[in-house]
């Protein structure tokens, strides 16, 4: 019996180690059920800043992880994955949301502040 790739719903994204600009996106691995019947399928993981319309694809490949080292900090994103077999992709998981941490403060920032004597941008950085 063969499976079309518009029924294979892929694996939830878990979301392992965000940090300020790195993230490792998990999932439970299915290839090896796939393959025990004759399927062989890689995993697509896209990503986008909340709200905006253009997808990033982070990753394709057989394994159970990926990384992603080029995030913005303080920023909300989406993620979602989907299957590939071939040139047909299946459809995609439900997106999972979550937000990068602050960025801590530089002290290159601090000092540039100081020196220029602009209390309101020492404030604001003091604050955060």
């Amino acid at each position: 019996m063969k499976t079309n790739i518009s029924e294979l719903r892929p694996p939830f994204p878990h979301i392992i180690v965000p940090d300020f600009h790195t993230v490792k996106v998990g999932w439970y691995n299915c290839q090896k059920d796939l393959e025990q019947q004759g399927i062989f399928a890689v995993i697509e993981v896209t990503l986008r800043p909340k709200g905006k319309s253009d997808w990033t694809r982070i990753y394709l490949g057989k394994g159970r992880s990926c990384i992603y080292e080029d995030l913005q900090g303080a920023t909300e994103y989406e993620i979602r994955l989907r299957y590939k077999v071939g040139d047909s992709y299946g459809p995609y998981s439900d997106s999972v949301i979550f937000k990068s941490p602050t960025e801590p403060n530089a002290g290159f920032d601090l000092h540039k502040a100081i020196e220029s004597e602009n209390i309101d941008t020492l404030s604001a950085l003091l604050e955060k």
